[in-house]
């Protein structure tokens, strides 16, 4: 899948916490979009096109030197596209960032995350979730898989986006 709808799929993820009362509010949205937002764009460190590699603060790019090293010891789709990333990401960064804003940072970070892993392994090539081992997980059959940038992916795109704003509506009345 490209960025843009892994950040939509991140956002979207946040539907989860809806059942959670109080838990994510119009005062804590910003912030759970942004961190799930960042959560979802975090697998692709270990890709040369990786958007967050382009990010950069005041001049400087805080994750070129992160994204060299994971790419350096891993090939695209390898450890940040696993269970062991995922169990890397929560132990470094969500439980820290939930520690200093109520869980919520922490807990968006890891459902734009899971979203990534999600939406890859409906890709054709699926994921090795138990990285190193080389089985390959996959969420659709087959023929329904779809190839990054096809015109498929906007049919997954365009709702995402949906979610995500009527997500916003619905906290905007309550």
């Amino acid at each position: 899948m490209t960025w843009r709808t892994h950040l939509a799929g991140g956002a979207a993820a946040l539907w989860l916490l809806v059942p959670i009362p109080h838990v994510l509010t119009m005062q804590t949205y910003g912030l759970a979009v942004v961190c799930a937002g960042w959560g979802a764009l975090l697998p692709d460190l270990d890709s040369r096109s990786s958007r967050l590699r382009e990010v950069s603060i005041y001049g400087v790019y805080p994750f070129v030197i992160l994204s060299q090293i994971v790419r350096a010891s891993s090939a695209h789709r390898g450890i940040l596209h696993s269970l062991l990333g995922l169990g890397f990401i929560t132990v470094c960064i969500a439980l820290p960032l939930g520690l200093l804003f109520n869980g919520i940072a922490g807990v968006a970070l890891l459902l734009g995350y899971g979203s990534h892993l999600v939406l890859d392994c409906c890709t054709p090539h699926g994921l090795r979730l138990m990285w190193p081992k080389e089985d390959r997980y996959f969420v659709l059959p087959k023929g329904a898989r779809i190839t990054t940038g096809s015109d498929l992916e906007q049919v997954v795109f365009v709702p995402l986006l949906c979610a995500i704003l009527v997500l916003a509506l619905r906290l905007l009345h309550t």
